[in-house]
Protein backbone atom coordinates (compact mmCIF):
# COMPACT_ATOMS: atom_id res chain seq x y z
CA UNK A 1 0.00 0.00 0.00
CA UNK A 2 2.86 2.34 0.78
CA UNK A 3 4.52 1.61 -2.57
CA UNK A 4 1.25 2.23 -4.43
CA UNK A 5 0.87 5.57 -2.65
CA UNK A 6 4.40 6.57 -3.68
CA UNK A 7 3.71 5.52 -7.27
CA UNK A 8 0.81 7.95 -7.65
CA UNK A 9 2.13 10.83 -5.51
CA UNK A 10 4.62 13.06 -7.33
CA UNK A 11 5.46 14.98 -4.16
CA UNK A 12 6.52 11.81 -2.32
CA UNK A 13 8.52 10.51 -5.29
CA UNK A 14 10.36 13.81 -5.60
CA UNK A 15 11.06 14.00 -1.87
CA UNK A 16 12.35 10.42 -1.84
CA UNK A 17 14.56 11.08 -4.88
CA UNK A 18 16.02 14.20 -3.28
CA UNK A 19 16.80 12.52 0.03
CA UNK A 20 18.30 9.43 -1.64
CA UNK A 21 20.68 11.57 -3.73
CA UNK A 22 21.64 13.49 -0.59
CA UNK A 23 22.25 10.25 1.34
CA UNK A 24 24.63 9.10 -1.38
CA UNK A 25 26.77 12.15 -0.66
CA UNK A 26 26.58 12.33 3.12
CA UNK A 27 27.08 8.58 3.48
CA UNK A 28 30.39 8.71 1.63
CA UNK A 29 31.63 11.62 3.73
CA UNK A 30 30.69 9.92 7.01
CA UNK A 31 32.37 6.67 5.95
CA UNK A 32 35.66 8.19 4.78
CA UNK A 33 36.00 11.11 7.18
CA UNK A 34 38.43 9.28 9.47
CA UNK A 35 40.85 8.91 6.54
CA UNK A 36 40.38 12.53 5.53
CA UNK A 37 41.12 13.76 9.04
CA UNK A 38 44.30 11.70 9.37
CA UNK A 39 45.67 12.17 5.83
CA UNK A 40 44.41 15.49 4.51
CA UNK A 41 44.05 17.39 7.76
CA UNK A 42 47.31 15.87 9.09
CA UNK A 43 45.83 14.97 12.49
CA UNK A 44 46.49 11.86 14.54
CA UNK A 45 43.78 9.23 14.74
CA UNK A 46 43.36 10.13 18.40
CA UNK A 47 41.99 13.52 17.35
CA UNK A 48 39.21 12.05 15.25
CA UNK A 49 36.92 12.18 18.27
CA UNK A 50 37.34 15.97 18.29
CA UNK A 51 36.24 16.06 14.65
CA UNK A 52 33.14 14.05 15.55
CA UNK A 53 32.49 16.44 18.42
CA UNK A 54 32.71 19.41 16.05
CA UNK A 55 30.11 17.80 13.83
CA UNK A 56 27.94 17.11 16.88
CA UNK A 57 28.10 20.78 17.84
CA UNK A 58 26.96 21.68 14.33
CA UNK A 59 24.06 19.22 14.58
CA UNK A 60 22.96 20.75 17.88
CA UNK A 61 23.11 24.31 16.51
CA UNK A 62 21.22 23.28 13.39
CA UNK A 63 18.53 21.48 15.38
CA UNK A 64 18.07 24.48 17.66
CA UNK A 65 17.69 26.86 14.70
CA UNK A 66 15.61 24.54 12.49
CA UNK A 67 12.19 25.31 13.94
CA UNK A 68 12.67 29.04 13.58
CA UNK A 69 13.99 28.66 10.03
CA UNK A 70 10.98 26.53 9.01
CA UNK A 71 8.64 29.22 10.35
CA UNK A 72 10.66 31.95 8.64
CA UNK A 73 11.16 30.62 5.10
CA UNK A 74 9.05 27.43 5.05
CA UNK A 75 9.94 23.75 4.94
CA UNK A 76 10.24 23.58 1.13
CA UNK A 77 12.60 26.56 0.88
CA UNK A 78 14.68 25.30 3.80
CA UNK A 79 14.97 21.89 2.11
CA UNK A 80 16.36 23.08 -1.21
CA UNK A 81 18.48 25.90 0.23
CA UNK A 82 19.86 23.60 2.94
CA UNK A 83 20.84 21.02 0.33
CA UNK A 84 22.59 23.63 -1.79
CA UNK A 85 24.45 24.95 1.26
CA UNK A 86 25.42 21.44 2.39
CA UNK A 87 26.79 20.61 -1.07
CA UNK A 88 28.95 23.74 -1.15
CA UNK A 89 30.18 23.20 2.41
CA UNK A 90 31.03 19.54 1.71
CA UNK A 91 33.18 20.57 -1.25
CA UNK A 92 34.74 23.33 0.86
CA UNK A 93 35.56 20.82 3.59
CA UNK A 94 37.24 18.58 1.02
CA UNK A 95 39.66 21.40 0.20
CA UNK A 96 40.78 22.01 3.79
CA UNK A 97 44.31 21.02 4.72
CA UNK A 98 44.64 22.16 8.35
CA UNK A 99 42.94 20.52 11.30
CA UNK A 100 41.54 23.68 12.98
CA UNK A 101 40.07 24.99 9.73
CA UNK A 102 38.67 21.56 8.99
CA UNK A 103 36.94 21.45 12.39
CA UNK A 104 35.26 24.79 11.76
CA UNK A 105 34.12 23.74 8.28
CA UNK A 106 32.87 20.39 9.58
CA UNK A 107 30.77 22.07 12.27
CA UNK A 108 29.26 24.50 9.76
CA UNK A 109 28.62 21.63 7.32
CA UNK A 110 26.58 19.81 9.97
CA UNK A 111 24.24 22.76 10.64
CA UNK A 112 22.16 22.59 7.44
CA UNK A 113 22.04 18.77 7.66
CA UNK A 114 20.32 19.03 11.05
CA UNK A 115 17.94 21.63 9.64
CA UNK A 116 17.11 19.31 6.74
CA UNK A 117 16.12 16.53 9.13
CA UNK A 118 13.58 18.93 10.64
CA UNK A 119 12.36 20.34 7.32
CA UNK A 120 11.65 16.98 5.67
CA UNK A 121 9.26 15.83 8.41
CA UNK A 122 6.53 18.44 7.77
CA UNK A 123 6.87 17.90 4.03
CA UNK A 124 6.15 14.20 4.52
CA UNK A 125 3.25 14.95 6.84
CA UNK A 126 1.81 17.35 4.29
CA UNK A 127 2.20 14.95 1.35
CA UNK A 128 0.89 11.71 2.84
CA UNK A 129 -2.58 10.98 4.21
CA UNK A 130 -2.41 10.58 7.96
CA UNK A 131 -3.74 7.01 7.85
CA UNK A 132 -0.93 6.03 5.46
CA UNK A 133 1.92 7.70 7.34
CA UNK A 134 3.24 4.44 8.82
CA UNK A 135 3.31 2.79 5.42
CA UNK A 136 4.95 5.83 3.85
CA UNK A 137 7.71 5.77 6.49
CA UNK A 138 8.08 2.01 5.94
CA UNK A 139 9.14 2.85 2.38
CA UNK A 140 10.92 6.16 2.96
CA UNK A 141 13.29 5.18 5.77
CA UNK A 142 14.56 1.80 4.43
CA UNK A 143 15.18 3.23 0.95
CA UNK A 144 17.23 6.07 2.41
CA UNK A 145 19.16 3.67 4.65
CA UNK A 146 19.87 1.46 1.66
CA UNK A 147 21.15 4.46 -0.31
CA UNK A 148 23.46 5.37 2.57
CA UNK A 149 24.76 1.79 2.83
CA UNK A 150 25.44 1.60 -0.90
CA UNK A 151 27.23 4.94 -0.74
CA UNK A 152 29.49 3.63 2.03
CA UNK A 153 30.27 0.44 0.12
CA UNK A 154 30.91 2.13 -3.24
CA UNK A 155 33.01 4.97 -1.83
CA UNK A 156 35.10 2.54 0.22
CA UNK A 157 35.61 0.30 -2.79
CA UNK A 158 36.58 3.20 -5.06
CA UNK A 159 39.10 4.68 -2.65
CA UNK A 160 40.76 1.32 -2.03
CA UNK A 161 40.87 0.08 -5.65
CA UNK A 162 40.17 2.26 -8.70
CA UNK A 163 41.17 5.57 -7.08
CA UNK A 164 43.80 4.22 -4.71
CA UNK A 165 46.70 5.99 -6.43
CA UNK A 166 44.74 9.02 -7.59
CA UNK A 167 46.45 12.38 -7.20
CA UNK A 168 45.72 15.65 -8.98
CA UNK A 169 46.64 19.27 -8.32
CA UNK A 170 45.02 22.53 -9.33
CA UNK A 171 45.40 26.08 -8.01
CA UNK A 172 47.86 24.82 -5.43
CA UNK A 173 45.41 22.27 -4.00
CA UNK A 174 46.13 18.55 -4.22
CA UNK A 175 43.28 16.08 -4.35
CA UNK A 176 43.64 12.42 -3.44
CA UNK A 177 41.05 9.67 -3.64
CA UNK A 178 39.23 10.65 -0.43
CA UNK A 179 39.10 14.40 -1.09
CA UNK A 180 37.98 13.74 -4.68
CA UNK A 181 35.10 11.59 -3.42
CA UNK A 182 34.19 14.36 -0.96
CA UNK A 183 34.04 16.89 -3.80
CA UNK A 184 31.87 14.52 -5.85
CA UNK A 185 29.69 13.93 -2.77
CA UNK A 186 29.25 17.67 -2.39
CA UNK A 187 28.25 17.83 -6.05
CA UNK A 188 25.63 15.13 -5.51
CA UNK A 189 24.16 16.96 -2.52
CA UNK A 190 24.13 20.22 -4.49
CA UNK A 191 22.38 18.43 -7.38
CA UNK A 192 19.73 17.16 -4.97
CA UNK A 193 19.14 20.78 -3.91
CA UNK A 194 18.62 21.81 -7.53
CA UNK A 195 16.23 18.89 -7.96
CA UNK A 196 14.32 19.93 -4.83
CA UNK A 197 14.08 23.54 -6.00
CA UNK A 198 12.82 22.54 -9.44
CA UNK A 199 10.52 19.66 -8.58
CA UNK A 200 9.11 20.00 -5.05
CA UNK A 201 5.65 21.51 -5.47
CA UNK A 202 4.57 24.48 -3.41
CA UNK A 203 2.82 23.52 -0.17
CA UNK A 204 0.77 25.27 2.46
CA UNK A 205 3.41 24.61 5.11
CA UNK A 206 4.32 27.99 6.67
Amino acid sequence: AGLRLFARNRFLVTLLTVTVICQCGTGAISALNVFFVTRDLHASSGLFGIAETAMGVGFILGALAAGRMVRWIGARALTWSGLLATGVLAAGYALQRSFPAGLVMLAIYAIPIAMLNTAVAPLLLDAAPREYMGRVMAVFMPVNQLACMLSVVISGWLTSTVLRSFRASFAGITLNSVSLIFVVAGGLIFASGIRAFAALPATDIP
